[in-house]
């Protein structure tokens, strides 16, 4: 009975030494500075605009008409011109990487830079990369009209509301504008990763 009764009140006092050992480490992955945190959101929020643009817009600068892919002579790629912000594969993965997460990011460096390819049935489709290394010398996909994502979304990060913060993440809303005439408020998520806050979730 001694026996049973010591095993009992070790099992209690490890139970209540784990769920203490929890709450302190909860409170202090919470304890983020909410003015901070919206300061972060909003240098994030406008900086996404480039990034979104970059990826899914009508993306960086380019030389002339360009040059028909050899696998596919409809699909044109050009070079980067002199006014890019960008020249290598590498800087544009740096400034993605400096406003979305890495899981967020390596979810689209797979399909812009090498493609992604589908077969479904008897039916296959190819999307050919947005940006292509030719000898040292990045390249860009010339889109048609109705391949460029219409990137009309805009925020007011002087209003940003924290929803919550949990562990290492933030829920916001932000009121958002479609061409610039009021819209919804958007939910995002951020990450406070090694490098600090990050987007989780596109803002386009």
């Amino acid at each position: 009975m001694k026996l049973k009764l010591k095993y009992t009140l070790y099992g209690a006092v490890s139970a209540l030494i784990a769920v203490s050992l929890l709450f302190i480490v909860s409170c202090r992955r919470e304890s983020y500075d909410e003015d901070e945190l919206r300061s972060a959101a909003a240098e994030l929020i406008e900086a996404s605009y480039e990034i979104n643009n970059i990826f899914f817009g009508s993306g960086l600068p380019t030389v002339g008409a360009g040059t028909a892919s050899a696998e596919d002579s409809a699909v044109r790629y050009a070079e980067l011109s002199d006014e890019s912000p960008y020249r290598t594969e590498e800087e544009i993965r740096h400034a993605a990487l400096l406003v979305y997460t890495p899981e967020y990011c390596e979810s689209i460096f797979e399909t812009v830079f090498s493609g992604a390819s589908s077969v479904i049935g008897e039916d296959s489709a190819v999307l050919y990369a947005r940006y292509i290394d030719y000898n040292g010398i990045l390249t860009a996909r010339i889109l048609k009209e109705d391949e460029i994502l219409q990137l009309d979304r805009t925020y007011d990060t002087s209003s940003i509301e924290i929803v919550r913060i949990r562990s290492n993440t933030a829920e916001i809303t932000v009121p958002s504008f479609k061409n610039g005439v009021p819209s919804d408020d958007i939910s995002l998520r951020l990450v406070m990763t090694d490098d600090g806050w990050r987007l989780d979730t596109p803002t386009y």
